[in-house]
């Protein structure tokens, strides 16, 4: 039996005659499927990135912040306490905490939350990731608690306080 020759649509002057298709083309559905293929796996790749991308970012804040956790336990031990003359703060009068918190702040979604009195100090920063869907954060204190958490350590009067006590929630 003869097959009809078939032409193709992109190259209508070759033709085959051994599978129907002209040699070397491709119909114009083949490309589209192809091309929405690789769209779809490109647009996969590109949210797993951003999610790759913050999670790298909240290791940088969160390994920040235990530096910060261990500047604290530093001065209280040569010191005595966590806020004269050198505080456990954000400031210039300490520059070693100051570039940490520097540091945060440029990967954090918002600024870094430090807060001392001579005997407990806290500390927080929001992460870039959420957790179950909540906005996150990551606490620090006097204790030597350092955890994520999806409430607000700096609560309703913006310091993680509770009780005259700076500590996370």
């Amino acid at each position: 039996m003869f097959k009809k020759k078939q032409k193709s649509f992109i190259y209508p002057n070759l033709v085959s005659e051994t599978y129907g298709w002209a040699k070397g083309g491709f119909t114009l559905v083949e490309l589209l499927v192809v091309i929405a293929v690789i769209t779809i796996l490109a647009s996969i790749v590109i949210i797993a990135a951003t999610s790759f991308r913050n999670k790298g970012k909240d290791g940088r804040i969160t390994a920040q912040m235990d530096q910060i956790k261990k500047a604290a336990g530093i001065i209280f031990s040569e010191q005595g306490n966590y806020s004269s003359p050198v505080s456990v703060s954000c400031s210039t009068t300490n520059p070693n905490i100051d570039t940490l918190c520097t540091d945060i702040n440029t990967y954090a979604p918002a600024t870094v939350n430090l807060f001392s009195s001579a005997t407990t100090y806290c500390g927080y920063a929001q992460l870039n990731s959420l957790m179950g869907g909540s906005t996150s954060y990551y606490c620090i204190d006097y204790t030597g608690i350092s955890k994520k958490t999806t409430t607000n350590p700096g609560g309703v009067s913006g310091q993680c306080k509770t009780g005259g006590t700076y500590v996370c929630p």
